[in-house]
């Protein structure tokens, strides 16, 4: 069962998960600890971010809800009062026994959470309670979960109706999409349906917004089944003004077959994700958004990578890149699940810089994705790596 996550309850809990804003709810932090490390920290808030954008399907560590079976606060089974303070820390103490349970499993792999057992000679078998548990979604840090709405059915719509020309095989194009509302925002999400046949990813922009964005804001495992998912979330305590038109993102993309009906490729879709924006409170209800494309000039275009190399490789990767002007260059290298495996940021003259990571030691065999990232633009790509 795919685990979907809104991000109307991500977003306007952030400053909880961020510990700028405590829960007032012990299951908050079941649902919050995603990763299942014992603590909630921005590691979790990336976990449901991932899901958010379709790059991971489940969470990894914990099942879809956490369970904790009531059987488990009555006092006369087991003094469990340091579950309201922070069940994270809390140890349920037998009254019979001396034995306790606590959030990790103990040496014979048994929790407080999602199981225990009852001796069939228990006078707790014939009371209803043994078979109650208290549960929280996992993610759903406001615990007001409801399967039904956390994907909406709306209608696709129209970015825009006219375009000043057609474009054909091969030409690259800018989709800056731009938003306006009267309110700060503090969250938005976007999903969009596309046609994989006719769009080609090729890299992320840079905007002019001053809004901090990384490959890690976009979901684009799930392109070419025509889907693309976006979102931002306000961890730096920024905000965005969004009187006057803003931009959001912006992409590169090749055109893979000549077409004068760009306005039908990309589409609002809450089918993929509801496009939402939120203040610190509640949802904003009128925002205005608009998709701009931009032809991108002849020798403009090419592409920061030009060679990785070995491919597959054995010890080491080296990434061949070329910079249009002097400045940084940043690689990070994710393996197939999402997680962050190395990373490296040197400064880079003009023209061809080759970047290395020396040793691959560690990494997984099959398929590592890299991400690099200049001043200009960001591009990402894939290694096969065939190497333990």
């Amino acid at each position: 069962m795919e685990r979907r996550c809104n991000n109307c309850r991500f977003g306007k809990n952030a400053k909880k998960v961020l510990l700028i804003e405590q829960f007032n709810n012990p299951f908050q932090y079941l649902a919050a600890d995603v990763n299942y490390d014992g603590k909630v920290s921005t590691s979790d808030m990336i976990e449901v971010r991932r899901l958010i954008l379709g790059i991971k399907d489940t969470f990894s560590n914990v099942h879809n809800w956490r369970f904790v079976p009531t059987y488990f606060f009555d006092p006369t089974v087991c003094d469990f009062t340091s579950f309201n303070t922070n069940p994270l820390k809390a140890k349920c103490y037998f009254n019979i026994g001396g034995d306790s349970l606590s959030y990790f499993p103990n040496s014979q792999s048994k929790t407080f959470m999602d199981e225990f057992t009852v001796p069939l000679v228990n006078t707790y078998l014939r009371k209803q309670n043994t078979w109650n548990w208290k549960a929280a979604k996992s993610g759903d840090v406001d615990c007001d979960a409801n399967d039904t709405k956390l994907i909406e059915d709306t209608e696709e719509k129209l970015f825009l109706k006219n375009l000043h020309r057609c474009y054909y095989t091969d030409e690259y194009v800018n989709f800056t999409v731009k938003a306006r509302t009267d309110q700060e925002v503090t969250a938005w999400e976007m999903g969009v349906r596309l046609n994989p046949d006719v769009l080609e990813f090729n890299a992320l922009e840079n905007t002019n917004s001053g809004t901090p964005l990384d490959v890690e804001n976009f979901g684009l495992t799930k392109w070419n089944q025509g889907q693309f998912r976006a979102l931002w979330i306000d961890t730096l305590l920024t905000k965005i003004n969004m009187q006057n038109y803003t931009e959001l993102y912006k992409l590169r993309l090749k055109v893979k077959q000549s077409t004068c009906n760009f306005d039908s490729l990309f589409l609002l879709s809450g089918k993929v994700l509801p496009t939402k924006f939120y203040n610190d409170t509640a949802e904003i209800k009128n925002v205005s958004i608009l998709l701009n494309i931009e032809d991108v000039n002849n020798g403009n275009h090419s592409q920061l990578v030009k060679n990785v190399y070995p491919n597959p490789f054995d010890k080491k990767i080296s990434i061949e890149v070329e910079l249009e002007k002097e400045g940084f260059a940043e690689i990070s290298l994710y393996d197939n699940s999402g997680r962050l495996i190395n990373n490296k940021k040197e400064f880079c003259n003009k023209g061809i810089n080759i970047l290395t990571f020396e040793d691959n030691k560690g990494y997984q065999q099959g398929i590592i994705h890299y991400v690099i990232t200049t001043k200009e633009a960001t591009q990402r790509g894939t290694i096969l790596n065939t190497k333990y």
